[in-house]
Parts: structure tokens; sequence; C-alpha cells
């Protein structure tokens, strides 16, 4: 890059008011040079990489090394193994967007005939949805092509929308969503138990050999317990913390993303709009069955794309009259079909 203005000389006469800093024409200089650029895009890289890195060690020494290595009962193995190949909830063909809306999503001219066409389709295909965007519109993923169902977001990292998303772990690599949540909770917790198990089986020893240092182990075994010792103890105070601290979101009925971003609807943001109180609520995720709640089954309620304070948000404030049916007209047929089609989904 080059420059008119040139560093200044001990006699030139200076205007201050014009004046570069010699920092900054300096600067100007090296980022001329092609050589310099280059080094420094090279280490731009450098701290990806290094986070890069620290996720693949913590991956492997969580999931390999110690979950797979030193995790003895087979039951939390089973439990991680089915919190990781679970598949991905993902939209039903109801909610996808067809070639010809896509194509009149595209040749719209302003935001109201966008919203418009998204209300038409909602409405022709009776899609059980409550919640909006920011500007009140339908909300739809054109990425994915389809309108999501509440509670549905696009995961950037697995690149679709996932039903009933809560987060993207990676340390199984997959969401946390409507399909898997219950086996990511059972994992929290059975894990958690065994850390803490194994955290208090091993104090015992490690308090004996501080004060009289008379175990009998070679220096390899003591250093492996102690590791194991410290490792039990560091993640089952993080994984017992997640797991009541989702306990307490389960409580609520409301996913990770839903406490930091509240669903919005027609009235505005609402975090509260799917509680229906605690015994219910546990019951969504775990199933009615009780028997059931400890076991690795999927047992969750519902499907995934209609939830039961969405029907009575439809039927009240944000129901097809006040929302779609204001927009187009709805017919009190046309309600009675969707009431119908809402109890399909629930039952």
């Amino acid at each position: 890059m080059r420059t008119d203005r040139s560093p200044p000389t001990p006699h030139a006469t200076k205007d201050w008011s014009n004046e570069v800093p010699f920092g900054n024409w300096l600067m100007e200089q090296c980022l001329g040079n092609k050589c310099v650029r280059c080094v420094i895009g090279t280490f731009r890289w450098v701290p990806v990489l290094f986070v890069w890195a620290i996720i693949c060690w913590a991956y492997y020494t969580y999931v390999v090394a110690f979950c797979f290595g030193m995790v003895g009962p087979i039951g939390v193995k089973l439990i991680l193994l089915i919190t990781v190949i679970s598949p991905i909830g993902r939209p039903p063909e109801l909610f996808n967007l067809p070639h010809q809306i896509r194509t009149e999503l595209g040749a719209a001219t302003n935001e109201i005939e966008f919203k418009a066409i998204l209300e038409r389709f909602a409405r022709d295909r009776k899609i059980p949805i409550a919640s909006r965007s920011n500007d009140g519109a339908v909300r739809c993923c054109l990425k994915c092509s389809c309108v999501k169902p509440d509670r549905c977001h696009h995961c950037s990292v697995c690149g679709h929308c996932v039903l009933k998303f809560d987060h993207h772990c990676p340390w199984v690599n997959t969401c946390i969503n409507f399909n898997n949540y219950k086996f990511f909770m059972l994992f929290l917790g059975y894990g958690s138990v065994l850390c803490f198990f194994g955290f208090f089986t091993i104090l015992p020893y490690f308090i004996s050999f501080w004060q009289r240092g008379d175990l009998s182990q070679t220096e390899v075994s003591r250093f492996l317990v102690f590791f194991l010792f410290f490792v039990a103890g560091l993640f089952g105070l993080s994984m017992g913390c997640l797991f009541f601290y989702h306990l307490f979101l389960i409580s609520k009925n409301r996913s990770t993303i839903e406490s930091f971003r509240p669903p919005i609807f027609t009235h505005g943001a609402d975090k509260c709009v799917y509680n229906l109180g605690v015994r219910r609520n546990f019951e969504e995720v775990f199933g009615s069955d009780k028997r059931k709640w400890l076991l690795p089954l999927f047992s969750s309620n519902g499907n995934g794309t209609a939830f039961r304070n969405s029907a009575e948000v439809f039927r009240s404030r944000y129901s097809p009259v006040s929302t779609i049916g204001h927009l187009t007209g709805s017919s009190s047929s046309e309600e009675d079909d969707y009431d119908h089609e809402m109890r399909t989904l629930l039952t």
C-alpha cells in the first residue's frame, strides 16, 4: 500500500493538524508489504487451531479416556452411546416449503408480501405453530426450506433445523433435542452419581496416603488412582451442576436456548408459555409411565412439533383468529379443523 505521506524529518516544517503519527505510518507501510500480510494472515489461524486442539483433547479425554476407559458400569456406557447415536429430530414433511412457495418468497418485493405468503401457507396446511419471529412473521428457515415448528431452531453446526432444540453439545458431538433429551439427562444423572461414588471411595485412601504415605502401590498405579480422584471430583462437580440446572429447566418446561432467548408470540416474548406445572413438565420429558423414567428407553410425550400450551395459545391470545385468521379471515370450520389437527398431534 503506497501513501503520499512520509515520515517526519527533523528539518521539515510540520503541520501537526494533518500529520500522521509515526506508528500509524509504519503500520501502513508494513501492511502494504505482501510478505507481511501473508505472515499475519497465517498467524491469525493460530488461535483458531489452538481452540480446536483444546476441543479435540477435551473430547478424547472425556469420551474415550474417561467415559469408555474409567467408567465401569455398562449402563452408563449404554446411556452415553444412546445419547450420541440417537437421530436428531427434524421437522416432518408437513413443514417443508414446496418449490412454488419458495419461488413466491424469492419473488416477494417487500416484507409484508413475504410475511403474507408464509401466513397463507401455514393456514392452508393447518401447520400447528404459535411462536413468531422478531418481526411477527411465521418462523421459517430458508436454508432448510421449511417452516419452523414451535421450539425448533436451526443448528449451524449440524446444518439443519432441530426439533425442540436445547443446545449443541460438543462433548457428544450432536444436538440435545427432543429425541435424546431424556437420555442426556440420564447420562448427566448417572454420570455425576458414578463420579461422586468414585471420588468418595478413593477419598479415604487419598487421606491415608497424605497422612502416613503407607500405600503399597507402584508409582504408576498410585498416580493413576490419584489422577482418577481429581478427575472424578472435577467431572462430578461439573456434571452435577449441569444436571441440577437442567432439572430446573425441566421444572419450568424451558430449554437452554429459551432461557436466554424467550420464544416470541403475537403479544411479545414469553418464556413461561410452555409451563404446565412441575409434574406435567417432567412427564413431557420422561413420559407418563414413571416406571420408565430411569430406564434408557425413549418415553417422552408428543412428537416434538406440537406442545400442549401451543394449542391453548392458539385458542386464546395467539390463536388462528388473532394471527393467521385475523389476516386471512379464517372461518369457524377452519378453526374446528385446526383443533382436531392439534388433538391428533398431541395424543
